[in-house]
C-alpha cells in the first residue's frame, strides 16, 4: 500500500513538473500573462479574499434585522429532600427526574438606527473592497504590460548587439587575415579587436538586462523564471484620441474608470456611516421577546400529556438605556472619528 501511495505520489510531481516544462517551452504572450498574472498574483489574490469577506460582514449586517430563535432542553435528577414542584411541599428521602423545554425568540425593535447604519456602512465597505480589487487587477495589468514591453525591447537590443557583435567578428576574421598576412595596418587591428571585444561586452550586458526583465516579468506573474521562454511580439495598437474632450470630461471619464478613485470615495462614505453606527450606542434601546415552555416530572404521567398540560407562554419587552457602560460608547464614537479622518 505504501509503495502504490509513493507511485501516485511521484506519478504526480513528476505529471506536475512535465506540464511546468511544456508551459516554460510555449510561447508567452501579452494577453497569456495577464490573466496568468490576474490568476496567480498574491496581490489580487489577497483583493480577491477582502472582498468575499466583506460580502460576509454586510450579509450578516441585513440579517441581523431577523429575530433570533433559541430551543432549550434541561433534565435533572434530585435525591433526598426535595420541594414537590405541584404541592410546594417538602419530601424526605425522595429520588426525582424533571424535564423541562422551551422555545424562545426576540427581535431588537429600535436601537437607535444603528443595525441601520451598520448596513450601511458595510454596503459602502463592500463597494469599496470590490473597487480596490478593480485597481489591484488595473495595476497588475499595467505593470505587467509594462513589463512585457521592456522585456521585448531588451530583447530587441539583444538582437542588435548580437548583429553588431557578429559584424564586427566577420570584420576581425577578415583583418586577422590580412594582419597575418602583413596587409594590415597593426594600429587598425588592434583598434578593430578591442573595439570586437567592446561589443561582446555590450552583448553580455544586453542579455544581462534581458534576463532581469523577464525575471521581473515570471515575479509578476507568480511562476518559476525560465529564460528559455519566448516573448511574442504584438502589434502597435491604435489609441483613442482626446482632441475633442476638455481637461474635466478626461478628469471625469479617468475617474469613471479608475477603481481607486470611487473606492476612496466609498470609504470615506463608509467611515461616515461608522461615526453614525457609533454615536446611536447613545440610545436606548427596545426589543420583544416570546417563548413557550413546558416540563415534564417522572412518574406522574404520560410524557406527550405532561408537556402539552404544562405549556406557557410569554410575551415581554425589554427596553435598555445606556447610563454607564464604562465609556466604551465614547471610545467607539473617538475612534469612529479617527477613522473618518485616515478614511
Amino acid at each position: 500500500m505504501r509503495d502504490r501511495i509513493r507511485y501516485v505520489i511521484f506519478g504526480g510531481v513528476m505529471l506536475g513538473l512535465a506540464s511546468l516544462s511544456a508551459f516554460a517551452q510555449d510561447t508567452l504572450t501579452l494577453e497569456q500573462s495577464i490573466k496568468l498574472a490576474l490568476k496567480q498574483n498574491l496581490e489580487v489574490q489577497q483583493s480577491q479574499i477582502r472582498t468575499q469577506n466583506q460580502a460576509i460582514n454586510l450579509r450578516q449586517a441585513k440579517n441581523n434585522l431577523l429575530p433570533d430563535l433559541n430551543a432549550r432542553l434541561g433534565h435533572s435528577f434530585e435525591v433526598g429532600r426535595a420541594i414537590d414542584p405541584e404541592t410546594n411541599q417538602y419530601l424526605n428521602n425522595v429520588t426525582n427526574r424533571y424535564g423541562n423545554q422551551s422555545v424562545s425568540s426576540s427581535v431588537v425593535l429600535f436601537d437607535g438606527l444603528r443595525m441601520f447604519h451598520d448596513i450601511t456602512q458595510q454596503a459602502y465597505a463592500y463597494r469599496a473592497t470590490q473597487l480596490d480589487e478593480q485597481y489591484a487587477k488595473e495595476q497588475i495589468t499595467l505593470n505587467v504590460t509594462r513589463a512585457y514591453i521592456q522585456a521585448l525591447a531588451a530583447r530587441d537590443v539583444v538582437a542588435q548587439a548580437d548583429s553588431l557583435a557578429a559584424v564586427m567578428r566577420r570584420q576581425v576574421e577578415r583583418s586577422t587575415l590580412l594582419f597575418n598576412q602583413g596587409a594590415s595596418n597593426p594600429g587598425d587591428y588592434y583598434d578593430l579587436k578591442g573595439q570586437y571585444a567592446s561589443d561582446l561586452n555590450n552583448l553580455n550586458e544586453a542579455r544581462n538586462q534581458y534576463n532581469e526583465a523577464l525575471v521581473s516579468l515570471f515575479q509578476l506573474i507568480n511562476l518559476p523564471f525560465n529564460a528559455e521562454t519566448k516573448l511574442a511580439s504584438f502589434q502597435e495598437l491604435p489609441l483613442a484620441t482626446t482632441d475633442t474632450l476638455t481637461d474635466e470630461q478626461l478628469y471625469q471619464t479617468a475617474a469613471d474608470r479608475l477603481g481607486i478613485l470611487k473606492a476612496a470615495e466609498n470609504w470615506k462614505k463608509q467611515a461616515q456611516f461608522g461615526l453614525k453606527a457609533a454615536r446611536s450606542s447613545y440610545f436606548p434601546s427596545l426589543s420583544m421577546g416570546a417563548g413557550l415552555s413546558s416540563s415534564y416530572i417522572h412518574g406522574n404521567g404520560a410524557y406527550v400529556d405532561q408537556v402539552r398540560d404544562r405549556i406557557g407562554q410569554n410575551l415581554g419587552f425589554t427596553l435598555s438605556i445606556p447610563i454607564l457602560n464604562r465609556f466604551q460608547v465614547r471610545n467607539n464614537v473617538a475612534r469612529a472619528k479617527l477613522d473618518l479622518l485616515d478614511a
